[in-house]
Parts: structure tokens; C-alpha cells; sequence
């Protein structure tokens, strides 16, 4: 699989919320994602959904070892039960929003 670069940004809005968008670095990046099978239509989200796993867990092992977990008695399978739990509930927060998003993008495509 060839290596795909974007720039993702991260933007707190005023409400405490926040908004994100992503950008390919180069047209060479934009090759490389189109020539993936969809031009890259799961493959994207799907990384981009492992690395927000990758993140949530160590977030999630730092909280409970600051709240008084044992590094060595912290269990794999003990750290997915939050990690799922969280983020289920951030599911809950913002699936909606994003939904909506990309149907007004569909939209006005079409």
C-alpha cells in the first residue's frame, strides 16, 4: 500500500466543541489515495478510525493509572471495556452532527 500524508486540523470553537478537517499534503499524496481500490473510500476512515482507537486507549491508560490503577495489573482486555464504553458515548455525541455533514456534502454534489 503506497504511504497516503494529510494534514489533519483540530479547532476548539467557542462553545468548547470542537471541528476537524483533513488535507492531502500533495497531488502525489492525491495519486496514492486514488489509486487505492475506491480511490481510497474506506481505507481513509478506516485509518483514520485505527489511530483514534490507538489514542483513546493510551488516553484512557493514562486515567486509569492517574486514578490509581497498577501499571502491571492494567489488563488488555480490562482497557478495552473503557475504551469501548467511551467510545460508544462519543458516538452517541457526535455521530449525528457528522451524518448530517456528509449528507450536505452528498447533496450538493449530486
Amino acid at each position: 500500500m503506497p504511504t497516503v500524508r494529510f494534514l489533519f486540523e483540530l479547532k476548539e470553537v467557542g462553545d468548547g466543541g470542537i471541528r476537524s478537517s483533513l488535507m492531502l499534503f500533495s497531488e502525489e499524496d492525491r495519486s496514492a489515495l486514488q489509486a487505492l481500490p475506491s480511490g481510497g473510500l474506506t481505507q481513509l476512515p478506516h485509518a483514520l478510525f485505527l489511530e483514534t482507537m490507538r489514542r483513546e486507549a493510551y488516553t484512557m491508560a493514562i486515567s486509569l493509572l492517574s486514578n490509581g490503577a497498577k501499571v502491571d495489573e492494567l489488563g488488555a482486555k480490562e482497557l478495552d471495556e473503557h475504551v469501548r464504553q467511551h467510545i460508544l458515548k462519543m458516538m452517541e455525541l457526535f455521530s449525528r452532527a457528522a451524518c448530517e455533514e456528509a449528507l450536505m456534502q452528498v447533496r450538493s454534489v449530486g
